[in-house]
């Protein structure tokens, strides 16, 4: 979960035949206990991290060469046709075109476009491009940039330095590194992260418009500036997020099941 949207992490189907939740850390445990009886679920809840933080944490982001930005677009931006959608957390509509203005006009940093798989189609779809369009979007990108469309961002995320995305799974992922990131909020998301993600999302340098961004992209990238940065790897370090292991927390808890 990123958001804490009840629906979507707790109310599911699946979600009653779940024997034993792996939570994030002790807050998310608590979420998902507090919220699980909606569905008088009687799961085990524990704190062992998260699996896909294991590669990228923990140290790995003072090993890479950082000489990366990436922008990481979300697909799930405003669509007119469904103005009460409540996942609406992509900025693509005011956010996409002058990013990539914003790239072409910077030659000097090493860009890394990293659009989610879905993106393209919704461009078409929620007729914010045409088809060529869309293409020649994606095609300016691939002059500038490395483009990653696949699930091996490993080394991308650790030879990089900043991260300008709205996608709410990357806001945990990369920000388990320690290094900043451009957080794009969309006016027309409304949920309040719980308390187990806010304070550390309210670390990252929030952007709402264009004129904010800029100032923002002047200060985090053309300057290398960090002010956030103290206040940031705190948050991380309290969150649980900076030294996971997950992977050996749910071995070691499975092993433990067995040996009762």
């Amino acid at each position: 979960p990123d958001f804490g949207i009840i629906g979507f992490d707790c109310l599911q189907p699946v979600t009653r035949l779940a024997y034993v939740y792996f939570c994030l850390n002790e807050d998310w445990a608590v979420y998902y206990r507090d919220n699980m009886k909606k569905v008088r679920h009687c799961a085990q809840y524990v704190a062992t991290g998260h699996p896909s933080l294991d590669l990228t944490c923990g140290g790995m982001a003072g090993r890479g060469a950082e000489k990366y930005v990436i922008y990481a677009p979300h697909f799930s931006y405003f669509d007119p046709a469904r103005p009460n959608d409540c996942y609406i957390i992509g900025t693509f509509d005011w956010s996409g075109r002058a990013i990539l203005e914003y790239a072409e006009a910077h030659p000097e940093v090493k860009w890394v476009f990293k659009p989610h798989p879905i993106l393209r189609k919704r461009l078409v779809e929620v007729g914010t491009m045409t088809s060529d369009e869309a293409d020649d979007y994606y095609r300016r990108w691939a002059k500038i940039a490395v483009v990653s469309t696949d699930a091996n961002y490993r080394d991308l995320f650790v030879n990089s330095r900043v991260m300008i995305t709205d996608s709410a799974s990357f806001l945990p992922e990369y920000g388990s590194m320690g290094k900043p990131v451009i957080r794009l909020i969309s006016r027309y998301f409304k949920h309040v992260p719980p308390r187990a993600a806010a304070n550390l999302y309210d670390s990252y340098y929030q952007v709402h418009d264009i004129p904010g961004m800029r100032e923002v992209f002047s200060t985090v990238i053309e300057k290398g500036l960090d002010p956030n940065r103290e206040t940031r790897l705190r948050l991380v370090r309290e969150a649980g997020l900076g030294e996971s292991n997950a992977s050996q927390n749910i071995m070691r808890y499975a092993r433990s099941l067995f040996n009762r």
